[in-house]
């Protein structure tokens, strides 16, 4: 995502996030505001690469209370999915909103290709890429596979 666009994404989000905040600690707006931006969630969060900004503000809310119960945002295992599967799923969103396929007709698409392993195996590499580039690497990939 374009530098622009995730700023616009946070201005959009950051809103969202600190009502549910006050809406589940009965804090002012401003209490809500100011603590969350001293989070090292938020921190996390504006780094466009966690892909943080891809979760819903009740998801984002969770971590943020695990932060200030543990210290940690992530210390619950279980709370958000590795780095990798997120990816994965945000690969998969963007390559159907392209083709303007539903989820069966890219999943028995991706399945064929064994696409979703190679988007894992390379995530290092993908996920410093943009959109337009991984979707035209999940062509070129099934392409040569359809030789």
């Amino acid at each position: 995502m374009d530098k622009q666009k995730f700023k616009a994404m946070l201005i959009f989000l950051i809103p969202q996030l600190v009502k549910e905040i006050v809406d589940r600690e009965n804090i002012s707006e401003t209490e809500a505001t100011r603590a969350l931006y001293e989070s090292e969630l938020y921190a996390a969060l504006e780094e466009e690469e966690t892909k943080l900004w891809h979760l819903s503000p009740k998801a984002l809310y969770e971590m943020y209370a695990e932060e200030k119960s543990t210290g940690d945002y992530l210390s619950r295992g279980g709370l958000i999915m590795s780095k990798e599967a997120t990816f994965l799923i945000y690969c998969i969103e963007i390559y159907k909103n392209a083709k303007d396929l539903s989820g069966k007709q890219v999943m028995a698409l991706l399945n064929k290709y064994h696409v979703l392993e190679y988007i894992v195996s390379y995530f290092e590499a993908l996920h410093t890429t943009g959109e337009r580039y991984i979707v035209d690497d999940i062509d070129l990939y099934i392409a040569v596979r359809q030789a």
